[in-house]
């Protein structure tokens, strides 16, 4: 991806956060491609596919790695924040993570945990979340046949936030605070990133 040097984020841990906040993701494998909501531990991405989804035995089967795309927030950005606004076109801020490396077919175990892990991160907190276990268990067995699980060993991470980082911090600052109540997480980043490259 294009990624001028004042948008690029190097550090893993910053991308695996936007991972865990964004976690609806687009798996590509070769010409096969697929949505799909994945869990992060460490320099792992986890997720599943539907058996008769072509995705899962491209990525599986190789030969090269496969990228997982994970959109973070993002929004239009007038040139009416800008202090020189007639000197300046609309742009768009947003935060992007590419994460590729090998993708391994998880056995039975892992497959049923990975389930367990899903229900536990997207479910409401408290006693009447769903879980695993609310479902009869031959009928848990039926639709693990169905899916199949994945497990991605990334090898490499790729970010760019673009975030008016090429900006004066007076527009940047600006940018920030006109997202402040239009999208509050852009609006963090913007200043986030805009304190680190000061």
């Amino acid at each position: 991806m294009y990624n001028p040097a004042h948008f690029r984020e190097r550090d893993p841990a910053v991308l695996r956060e936007l991972v865990t906040a964004h976690p609806f993701g687009l798996l590509l494998a070769g010409d096969e491609l697929a949505h799909l909501p994945f869990l992060v531990d460490g320099d792992e991405l986890r997720t599943h596919a539907a058996r008769p989804n072509p995705v899962w035995r491209r990525a599986v089967a190789g030969p090269g790695p496969v990228t997982a795309v994970f959109t973070g927030p993002n929004g239009y950005v007038s040139p009416l924040w800008y202090t020189a606004p007639e000197a300046q076109v609309p742009t768009w801020n947003y935060a992007v993570v590419h994460a590729q490396g090998k993708a391994r077919e998880m056995g039975r175990p892992e497959l049923r945990q990975l389930l367990v892990d899903l229900a536990a991160r997207f479910e409401p907190p408290g006693p009447e979340a769903w879980t695993l276990d609310r479902l009869d268990p031959g009928f848990v067995e039926e639709l693990m046949n169905e899916i199949v699980g994945l497990v991605i060993r990334v090898e490499r991470w790729q970010g760019k936030l673009k975030l008016s980082q090429n900006r004066s911090p007076e527009d940047a600052a600006r940018v920030a605070e006109a997202l402040r109540t239009r999208d509050p997480a852009l609006s963090a980043l913007v200043s986030r990133a805009n304190r680190a490259s000061r």
